[in-house]
């Protein structure tokens, strides 16, 4: 029996897992080209936006998720795909910067509204057992998509900067609509717990972390690794394209177009390189795992520096896929690395304090690379984000003696 247009299967197929990732990967593959270029931004405030999200994603993770528990997952996801549309559509109708920041606000506080409601709103509808096949069934059309937003945006940023996230911000509107028209919600049972104040549940976070901490110093060493190794990332990831355009002579083809085509080059490249990976690593052996997070590390490092030092662009842009690509494999073995390393009683702890450390990395390490880059020059500045990988690198490199203890 073929799914309806109101199934769970064609809207989680079809619309989140095809429609969404196109429209995201063509309004933001190449924003900061629009930033740099028409919003005119400097590198401190190129690394703001990106710092002003990451806070806003932080701050609002835990209450807007009482929503999808107390309401529904459909009223969760309506809202946060309106707020997403909103937040990018007038970034292209304000070409200001206090305009940009704002909306990175709006469409920050979208995503939390999404985390986590739209996987529930499945299994509820379909069951655990359905929805974690269909999940993993999505992966090849979420993969293709990406590739086609960025195709789509590497062809319209030349003739209009805007139009990527007008377009962008009305599409995930129209996807609002349809829906909130289409999409069916039996399976929902309303949380009967209480919920408690948001500053209350941040403070049992924060104070559940820290006993975790006082008993088990090992957990120490995974929490800071988690924040270096994404302190350096706001400031790489928003300098380098503007790095790059005042560097390089992209010649007629243009920036759009080249970075563009060496992103999907990356994407394209790191769906086979993530296939095979799966087939030569043992992933249940935490000494290989290990090892290979290691090299993987010192890799990205090489490729970051690569990507800053070289003086040709055909180097820069190979240097740039290199380290994306590490990056992407570094994630699924880095998140397995450490739930391997976990005692299952303390296991929903760690994870959480884990990502919560990535975000505080990102918000701390951001403002200093922009204020750097802004002082003296982007390279420089591009330079100071990878330096501070380093501590990751002796960081991990400690762990992997200790490999024996769970935490």
């Amino acid at each position: 029996m073929k799914p309806t247009i109101r199934s769970p299967k064609f809207l989680y197929l079809v619309v989140i897992r095809s429609v969404v990732p196109l429209l995201f990967s063509f309004a933001f593959s190449l924003d900061l080209i629009y930033y740099y270029e028409q919003v005119q931004m400097d590198a401190l405030q190129l690394v703001l936006v990106g710092t002003m999200l990451e806070f806003s994603v932080l701050l609002f993770e835990i209450p807007t998720g009482v929503v999808a528990d107390l309401y529904g997952r459909k009223p969760s996801i309506i809202i946060g795909f309106f707020l997403v549309g909103i937040g990018l559509g007038l970034q292209g109708v304000i070409a200001e910067f206090w305009n940009i920041l704002v909306c990175q606000v709006i469409w920050g506080v979208g995503v939390t509204f999404l985390s986590g409601a739209v996987e529930a709103w499945l299994s509820d509808e379909v069951g655990e057992q359905h929805a974690n096949d269909l999940i993993i069934q999505g992966t090849r059309p979420e993969q293709i998509f990406s590739i086609a937003g960025i195709a789509l945006a590497a062809m319209v940023m030349p003739f209009n900067m805007r139009l990527p996230l007008l377009l962008g911000g009305i599409g995930f509107l129209i996807v609002t609509l349809f829906l909130w028209v289409m999409m069916p919600e039996k399976g929902f049972q309303p949380s009967r717990q209480k919920a408690e104040p948001f500053w209350q549940q941040m403070k049992a976070t924060v104070v559940g972390g820290m006993k975790e901490v006082r008993r088990r110093p090992n957990l120490r060493w995974i929490l800071l690794l988690s924040v270096f190794l994404a302190i350096y990332t706001e400031g790489f990831d928003r300098l380098w394209i503007p790095f790059a355009m005042d560097s390089y002579d992209f010649g007629v083809i243009g920036p759009e177009r080249m970075i563009g085509g060496a992103h999907i080059i990356g994407k394209v490249l790191i769906f086979f390189l993530l296939g095979s990976l799966h087939k030569r690593v043992n992933l249940a052996d935490q000494r290989v795992l290990a090892r290979t997070i290691t090299v993987i590390i010192f890799l990205l490092f090489v490729a970051l520096i690569g990507a800053v030092a070289t003086p040709w662009l055909a180097a820069a842009l190979t240097a740039m896929v290199l380290a994306s690509m590490l990056r992407e494999v570094l994630s699924p073995m880095y998140a397995t690395w450490v739930n391997y390393r976990l005692r299952p009683e303390t296991r929903a702890t760690v994870l959480s304090l884990s990502g919560q450390m990535d975000a505080v990395g990102q918000i701390l390490g951001g403002p200093a690379i922009g204020g750097v880059a802004r002082r003296f020059s982007k390279r420089v500045g591009l330079g100071f984000s990878v330096l501070l990988l380093t501590p990751a690198m002796w960081l991990i490199t400690r762990k992997r003696i200790r490999e024996s203890d769970p935490v």
